[in-house]
Parts: C-alpha cells; structure tokens; sequence
C-alpha cells in the first residue's frame, strides 16, 4: 500500500482484489465482501464513489478517474482497471508540508475572498451548525471541546492577508473560541423560545473580518427542562457541507475526552488530520497544467453550449412601471415535499438503474425544466464534495465546488431512457470536480467565466439525512437540527446566482427542502407550480419510470 513500500506492479490480480475487498469493507462499513458484489448493491453511492477512489489512491498509489467504479463496480473487475499502467503514479494524493506559516488560498478560498470583499460585513456566507444538548452539560468539557476543534483544524485559527505576495492564508500558532453564552433556565418554556429565537437571530446575522476574527463563533444557550441550543459560526471559505459531521464528530469526541479528564489531565493533544487545508490548496495550485486546464474547459464548454434559456415569464422589474431595474440577485424559498412511500419508490428506480438517488432527482428536475423552458437540452449546475483523496475526508474546509449535469430529453425518451443519460453524463461531470469552477473565475478572463455562467441558471443540491443522535456521556446527547438559515422570516429573503435553485434532504419522512427562486426572474406562482410539479414528476416515475415523459409531465 502507498506509505508502506507496497509497489502496485508487484502485486497479482488476486492481491489486488483482495485490497480492493478491504477498502470497500472499510469505506461500507461490511466485512462480508465479496470479488463479484457490486459496490452500488451493497449500498454505496455517489460520495461513496469518491471515496472509494480516494481510498485507492492511498493504498495503492493510483489515479483512477470516478467513472472507472461504475464501469467495474466489482473488486475483480475493479482490479483490472486499477493493474493498468497508465494510472499508477499519477496526480499523486495531497501530502502534508513542511510546515510554513503562510499558505496560498486554494481556489475556492481565492473565490470566496473576493466577493466576501464586495459584502464586507454581511452575514451572506457565513454556515451554521446547530444542534440541541439533552441532559447534564459539563461546562468545562464543552469549553475543552470547542478549544479542541480549533487545535485539530487549522483553519478555524487562520487569517488572510492581502498583500504584495498576493492573498496568504496565516495559521495562528494559538486562537481561542468566541463564545456567546445566555441562560434562560428561569423562564417558562413559551418565553424561552422566544428570546432564543431573538439571541439566534442577532447572532447568524454577524458578518465576519477575515483578516482579524476568530474562525469559530459559539452561541450557547441553556433552557428549561435540562435542554441546551447551541448554534456554531464558522465562515464559507473554511467551511463547506461536509465540513459539518467532520466537525460534530470530533466535537463528541473531544468532549467525552474532556468530560472523562483525558485531555486536560495529561496535556495531550488530540490526533490531527493527516493533511491540512494548507497542504490541499497548495497542491491544488500547482495540480493543473495548460494540457489539462484545456481539457477541463472542453468539458465545460460541450456542458453548457448554446447557453441556457431564461424563464418564459420573468418578473416585472423592481423599479419603476415601464423601467428597466438593477438585478438584486435576491430569492425566496417554495416548499418541496415528497412522502416517504414516493421518495422509496423513487430511490429503489435509482438502485435498480444502476445510479444514486441524487441522479434520480437531477433527472427530474431537469425534466421539468426543460418542459418548463422549451428545450431539449439543459446543463444543472451541482454541487460536488471535491474530496477525491482519502487523506482530506476528515478535514475541516472548503472543498466543494460545481460541476454541470446535461439533462437530454429529446427524442421523446421514457424517463428510465432519460436517467440512462443522466447517469452517463454525471459520471463524466464527475470526472472534472478536481477542476474548480473557481478557477475559470479567477484566470480565465470575463468573456470565458460569463460565457460558462449565463450556462448554468439552474442548480440542485441533495443533502443526505441529519446523523444519528450523538452520546456525549452517560447523562449527555447531542442531537443534531436541520441545517437552516437561522433567523429568517418568511417574507425576507437571500442572495442566489441561480434563478432556481432546488435543495432537498432525505430524512424517515422522505424527501424534503425548498425551491429558491430568483426574484428578479422568477415569479412566486411560478415557483410554486414547479415544486408541484417535481413532486408530480418524482411520484410518477417512481410507479412506472417507462412513460414517456411528454405523458408523465401531462398525467
């Protein structure tokens, strides 16, 4: 294995099936794992996918692109791709550096900084997690366990400079946690959510200094009925939506350390990731060559030609009657609700076609879209974890980026035949998420980044389900809410640089989330009549997904 002085070319094909074996049993959590099973059988999925190639990178020193795990989804025939010389050696995983004190940006930073510039001060990308503590809270071990997040993940004690060098990311050799902290233990229950609603509020809308703030910002509130709400800041440009069970895994871990004295008692550091966000953007910034920056580019270009149609009944503009209006970029939410019973038919389609869920759901989406717009073809812009080697799955960090989906329906396809496409075309766009978007931003020049954008209108997100409840002690669980924008009425109202953006959870009851809609291109009964649709659509190919989707749009 890579790290140990394993060379790959002196291994036989049963070897290396075997290793192949225990990769999957690792990353699937089985150890019953067949040379014939097949990975997305056995219940891996696309972020599955990815891991699987990282893990392989690490073990066996191979380059694999993504596509190859749903080629030769068995460890046999797996074995074949992974024996084939043209992928030993190549784009060797991120390796840990040799320590120095300022780091470049990775290009998703590089992104994020820039346009934090443009809202300096503005709550806009800030993420929260938040979760509820039931049971008797050791005020010392959560102090000890926050304290513990900043020493693992260098990035929640890091600034950016913008200077002579160009834009530098500074890790603190020491940082504390900002902690804001209310009891509310003598109110009755009716008036205790309501001003934590009110302390909720006032925190999630604090903007952030990147060249001076500390990374993680805590607000603690302790309730009636051995109840405490906690709501944990953090910035876009060190956080992303994996970020979030990595940093409530290692808060469970460190607390019970600290509850049990393991930590303050002996002094003793927690285990670090292998790699830190530093290695990964300095990597990332010498990874790509013209050769494959072109390649990258094709793809993206084949994605989104012809551009993307605009919605067929805009808006009237926001100023004057009769007079054109500056765009405001600001959405609303429309509910999106699918039962249980759908939702299950629906993933069981996935399974039985050999693809994920969230493949299923670009489908649909797509379809009804491009019923919607008029058109045959549609590029939707995804969201990707980015995390292709192994060594980066337990860092904190802004890693994702986005990758287009065509969607094709002509031809009058069934929609089995149109999420035939969607597979092909996700396990190509899947390919290129090593290659940022933000990267054809930052380097490419306005006319190549506008041309890629006015492409992508549309966009989709699938989160999976909020973890399982966390033990923190004998007499503590942490319990996980649904990540949400904190603090929003109904009639206020968020940034978007989609016109639509459809994001869904999977949970017991089945599907849900909203769909954002631009409101300077998209009217609200539009909105809403799209979200009936999709359900529709999801209901219906999930009875019989061998309709013609003319007839399964129509009923």
């Amino acid at each position: 294995m890579a790290g140990t002085g394993t060379d790959i070319r002196s291994l036989s094909h049963d070897e290396v099936t075997g290793r192949i074996r225990e990769a999957w049993a690792d990353l699937l959590g089985r150890g019953d794992i067949g040379p014939d099973d097949d990975f997305f059988s056995l219940g891996g999925q696309s972020l599955a996918a990815v891991r699987a190639v990282g893990l392989l990178a690490d073990r066996l020193g191979v380059a694999l692109p993504l596509q190859s795990v749903y080629e030769a989804p068995t460890p046999r025939a797996l074995a074949e791709r992974v024996r084939d010389p043209a992928y030993a050696g190549l784009g060797g995983p991120v390796q840990a550096a040799d320590g120095a004190s300022a780091a470049p940006l990775s290009w998703q930073q590089e992104w994020q900084y820039r346009i934090e510039q443009l809202v300096a001060g503005s709550n806009i990308y800030v993420s929260f997690v938040r979760f509820d503590l039931f049971g008797r809270l050791d005020a010392g071990a959560f102090a000890g366990a926050l304290l513990g997040l900043v020493r693992r993940h260098e990035l929640l004690r890091t600034v950016y400079e913008d200077g002579p060098r160009g834009i530098t990311q500074h890790v603190r050799p020491h940082a504390g946690v900002e902690l804001d902290e209310h009891d509310l233990t003598d109110l009755a229950d009716g008036p205790a959510a309501q001003r934590l609603q009110a302390l909720a509020r006032a925190f999630s809308r604090r903007g952030y200094d990147l060249a001076t703030d500390l990374g993680l910002r805590v607000m603690l509130a302790h309730l009636p009925g051995g109840r405490a709400n906690v709501i944990i800041a953090v910035h876009h440009i060190n956080f992303d939506g994996w970020s979030r069970d990595v940093l409530l895994d290692d808060f469970a871990t460190l607390y019970r350390a600290a509850a049990d004295g393991r930590d303050e008692a002996d002094d003793t550091e927690p285990a670090a990731p292998r790699v830190s966000y530093a290695d990964f953007a300095r990597w990332q910034r010498g990874r790509f060559d013209a050769a494959e920056v072109a390649g990258h580019l094709g793809f993206w270009r084949d994605a989104v030609r012809g551009g993307t149609p605009r919605p067929p009944a805009p808006q009237p503009p926001h100023g004057a009657a009769g007079s054109p209006a500056e765009p405001t970029f600001m959405s609303r939410r429309q509910g999106v609700a699918i039962g249980r019973d759908d939702s299950g038919r629906f993933a069981a389609l996935a399974g039985a076609a050999a693809t994920t869920p969230f493949i299923s759901c670009v489908a649909a989406f797509g379809v009804v879209l491009a019923d919607w717009l008029g058109c045959e073809r549609l590029p939707v812009a995804t969201i990707t974890a980015n995390r292709t080697w192994a060594a980066t799955n337990d860092v904190v960090g802004m890693f994702c980026t986005v990758v287009p989906i065509v969607v094709d329906v002509s031809g009058g396809p069934t929609f089995h035949e149109v999420l035939a496409r969607c597979r092909t075309a996700g396990i190509t766009a899947m390919a290129h998420q090593e290659y940022p978007f933000e990267h054809v931003c930052l380097t490419m020049g306005g006319e190549v980044m506008r041309e890629l954008s006015e492409g992508m209108r549309y966009g989709i997100a699938l989160h999976p389900a909020v973890g399982a409840d966390r033990p923190l002690g004998d007499e503590l669980v942490l319990v996980q809410r649904r990540p949400e924008l904190l603090g929003q009425d109904e009639g206020e109202v968020d940034p978007s640089t989609f016109d639509l953006t459809l994001e869904l959870r999977e949970s017991a009851d089945g599907l849900g989330g909203h769909l954002a809609y631009q409101t300077d291109t998209v009217g609200a009964a539009a909105a809403r009549a799209l979200a009936e649709r999709f359900a529709e659509v999801v209901r219906r190919a999930g009875e019989d997904p061998h309709v013609p989707v003319a007839r399964l749009l129509r009923g």
